[in-house]
């Protein structure tokens, strides 16, 4: 059964991408570049279509419970829309924040399922829910250059496979990452690593949500759920040091721009799409695999861990910036 989970993944999400690419512009799904995007011409947009029919049909084939496949498919649903028509940002991240309270308050319902959350808190709900939605909205925003977003989804989604398996826990949670990981490899070659197809909010957004449910599904206490976080941990180092960044500088958050570092990296530095991407997915490895094995020293030191590679990664993202980020970059990232 397992094969078969896998090679339907694969095609799937080879199919989405590969149907998108011809027919997006049919369907409205197009990708029109502007000052703020790392593409020079229009491309269709919505291929991470066959990576929902992953998360939609693994779940339902694995039993996963309802509220973890319903909720992510709305909210995947409404991203489509998004997609072929700009939607407010408030209707958006409403409609996040409620598809992640149902995941958060039915799973504190169900602890033999979902033990990190057990039982509903006044703590647990909205850190729960604030999670998911930031996961979303990072993962969204960090799909900007040619692959990056599907080869972090292979990696991520892999790691937690890995791990869940490894350790024993639920095995439907970790075949079903493990199956998105195959969706997303099967999408990859028409984005990586030339661009035929962008994934689209359909599929970003539901990276975001699928993998932040299973970071805690997969875990069993709150240092756990950092150590299967960590293998997302450059998606949320350069969202975390570009969000200070603006914050500060007054930009308008909700506003697109090009200030994360792998958009500086692309677009200012020059260096191309493949070598920015591949760097990610190095790093991505490197800390995520680090941070579960040093998770086994302790809380003292993995807190440690964590605490090096965020001064690390923001001490590399103030020299890039200094490097690279042009004073029109810079006055304009809020328009």
């Amino acid at each position: 059964m397992v094969t078969a989970l896998l090679a339907m993944s694969f095609l799937l999400g080879a199919l989405g991408a590969w149907t998108v690419s011809i027919h997006g512009p049919k369907l409205g799904l197009v990708d029109f570049p502007n000052e703020r995007s790392s593409h020079s011409h229009p491309l269709p947009k919505g291929g991470g279509l066959g990576i929902f029919a992953v998360f939609i049909i693994g779940a339902v084939l694995l039993q996963i419970p309802w509220f973890v496949w319903i909720p992510g498919g709305a909210v995947s649903i409404l991203s489509l829309r998004a997609d072929r028509r700009e939607l407010s940002f408030r209707v958006r991240l409403a409609a996040q924040a409620l598809s992640a309270a149902v995941f958060i308050v039915m799973s504190s319902l169900t602890p033999a399922s979902f033990s990190l959350l057990a039982g509903p808190s006044v703590l647990v709900v909205p850190l729960g829910i604030f999670y998911i939605c930031a996961t979303e909205n990072i993962y969204n925003f960090m799909d900007g250059i040619d692959g990056i977003a599907a080869l972090s989804g292979v990696l991520a989604f892999l790691c937690l496979a890995t791990i869940g398996l490894a350790e024993g826990r639920s095995h439907s949670l970790s075949l079903l990452a493990l199956c998105i990981a195959t969706g997303c490899l099967g999408f990859l070659p028409l984005n990586f690593p030339k661009a035929r197809v962008f994934m689209g909010d359909v599929g970003s957004v539901l990276l975001g949500f699928a993998f932040s449910c299973l970071v805690i599904g997969l875990s069993r206490t709150m240092m756990e759920g950092l150590a299967l976080a960590s293998f997302l941990f450059p998606f949320y180092a350069d969202e975390f040091n570009t969000f200070i960044v603006r914050m500060r500088g007054g930009d308008v958050l909700t506003r697109a721009h090009r200030r994360h570092i792998y958009q500086i990296l692309a677009n200012q530095a020059g260096i191309p799409h493949f070598y920015v991407t591949v760097l990610y997915g190095i790093v991505q490895i490197i800390v995520g695999i680090s941070a579960w094995f040093v998770l086994k020293s302790g809380p003292v030191p993995f807190v440690a861990f964590l605490v090096f590679n965020i001064t690390l990664a923001s001490i590399g993202a103030i020299f890039i910036r200094r490097r690279w980020e042009t004073g029109e970059n810079r006055s304009h990232s809020g328009a």
